[in-house]
């Protein structure tokens, strides 16, 4: 590792190129302050209207999503209500057409009657 070091510093010598101008940092808050553009200052006031405004969107978005989801819910519960219903009717009728001994053409015969 020494060697090569030292190569660097044949090649390229040991002084310092790089200086800072005299005085650079005395004044350079002032300077700095200069350059920032005095509409961006304003913003600042807005910030925390910004935030508030964006707490109360997420709070309508998530209030209407639960809502949407809920309703989905129930209707998916009358659904079920209605398949729990007709799966007892259904066998109700099997039971009392194997009471009656009814085969298919049987069935078919009731049906036409009506």
């Amino acid at each position: 590792m020494n060697k090569e070091e030292d190569i660097i510093r044949n090649l390229a010598g040991t002084t310092n190129n790089f200086k800072v101008p005299e005085n650079y940092f005395s004044d350079f808050t002032k300077r700095m302050m200069e350059q920032i553009p005095a509409e961006r200052k304003s913003f600042a006031m807005w910030k925390p209207i910004a935030a508030c405004a964006a707490c109360l969107v997420a709070i309508i978005l998530s209030t209407a999503i639960f809502f949407v989801n809920d309703s989905d819910n129930e209707t998916n519960g009358i659904a079920a209500a209605q398949t729990d219903k007709d799966a007892y009717n259904d066998t109700y009728v099997d039971d009392f057409i194997d009471y009656a001994m009814m085969d298919n053409a049987d069935i078919v015969a009731c049906l036409s009657e009506e």
